[in-house]
This record gives structure tokens, sequence and C-alpha cells, in this order.
């Protein structure tokens, strides 16, 4: 199918409709309105999106990006990337999520789905991108990347040359590892599994 409501389908739909959510961000950043793009993925050089996550930061988008291998955009650059972060987590388990969470004006919108933002994936593969719904999901899905963001273990952050270092935890400072946190959250869950409220 060329046209569906809510899936975005590689090689047909997926690169514009990234497109168009990145876009739509920059749009509600000039219109002084919430803006912000938290992804999480394996790779990242697909050139026109590395532009538009530029050209949203130049429009005052806050963007977050945990990029677990190769990346092709520099962060933190004056005039251009300045309001882009990336960080790579490499540990025990391989993974293989990708998250996407679109501020969306203040009507945050999370997906789910299986491509990198690469050629191959793009163009080369059939790939999907889904919304979830469940309002308790997007909830823990966001839980998710912010246990990505505050890890201080394995995350090594991105400079300016392309370079990654080991993020440094102020003093005093907690240490947090995203991935024993899963295992920590699977075993409560284990032992208290969630109502479901979304129905």
């Amino acid at each position: 199918p060329e046209v569906l409501e809510n899936l975005a389908i590689s090689p047909i739909s997926m690169k514009p409709a990234l497109l168009k959510m990145i876009q739509a961000e920059a749009d509600y950043a000039k219109a002084g309105k919430p803006a912000a793009i938290w992804a999480k993925m394996n790779s990242l050089i697909e050139p026109d999106i590395i532009d538009a996550l530029y050209a949203a930061s130049e429009a005052g988008v806050k963007i977050r990006l945990v990029v677990r291998g190769i990346c092709g955009l520099r962060p933190g650059i004056r005039g251009l990337s300045e309001n882009i972060r990336v960080k790579s987590i490499v540990g025990r388990f391989l993974e293989h999520s990708r998250i996407f969470r679109f501020e969306n004006g203040g009507c945050p919108r999370v997906y789910l789905g299986s491509p990198d933002w690469m050629p191959r994936n793009l163009f080369r593969r059939v790939e999907t991108v889904f919304p979830i719904a469940a309002p308790s999901m997007v909830k823990h899905v966001e839980e998710i990347l912010e246990w990505f963001w505050r890890d201080n273990v394995k995350a090594q952050v991105m400079q300016l040359d392309g370079s990654y270092a080991f993020r440094q935890r102020a003093e005093g400072e907690p240490s947090f590892d995203a991935q024993a946190e899963f295992l920590a959250d699977s075993q409560r869950r284990r032992k208290s599994p969630p109502v479901a409220k979304d129905r």
C-alpha cells in the first residue's frame, strides 16, 4: 500500500515521514511552542536526515540522540548543531531497539520501529515505524529513553571532532547503568505484573 494512516514503511514512505516529523519540530520551535527530538538507533548516516536535524537545531529544537554505532552527524557546532547532543552506549546486551520521540508542540508522539537512519534501511529494505497509542506504554518507553540519557557508566559522549569520551559523573552523583536498570525493572515487573489500563 502506498498510503497508510499510522505506519511508515521503507522503501515507500519512511524517509518522507521522518523528514516531515523533523520539519514539524522546527516549525514548532519557530512558533515558540515546545519542540524536541529524542531518537535511539544503531546508525545515523542518511545525508538528508542529518541536514534536517541540523536545520531543526538551528531553529531551536533540542535534540538528543543515542546512536550505538556509526554517526555521521557532528553535535555542538555553533550555528549548526549546538542544540544536538549524541551519546553511544555499548554494554553487556547488544541493544537493538529503535525509539523515536517527537515533542509535537507539547503533545508528544512516541514511535517504535526497525530502521536505522541510513540508506540501506530507508531505501533497500522493508522496515516499519509505528506510533505507540497506549498511554501507559508511552510513559514506560519515555522512561527507557530517560534511562539511556542518565547512563553514566557505559555512555560515551560524542565530541565536536567526532571522537567519544566517557561521560564524567558530577561529584556525588551516583552511578547509573541503563542496562542494569532494564534487568532490575524486569525483575520488579515479574514480581508484580502491571495492570492493563489502556483498553
